[in-house]
């Protein structure tokens, strides 16, 4: 048998699973606004997800 390389670093793991995070505590966000009522819920979508992608890197 040979030995297989690992297709992705841990590094890679760790971004994956961040990106994971945050579009999920995004989705949250915006979905809780709006059943919240809020009539801007919209805009916490892009300056949620740009604000927080910026902050990984």
């Amino acid at each position: 048998m040979s030995d297989m390389e690992e297709p992705y670093s841990d590094e890679d793991i760790l971004d994956m699973i961040a990106a994971g995070a945050v579009t999920t505590v995004t989705l949250l966000v915006g979905f809780e606004l709006l059943a919240a009522g809020v009539s801007h819920f919209l805009l916490a979508f892009p300056v949620r997800i740009k604000s927080l992608l910026e902050s990984l890197h």
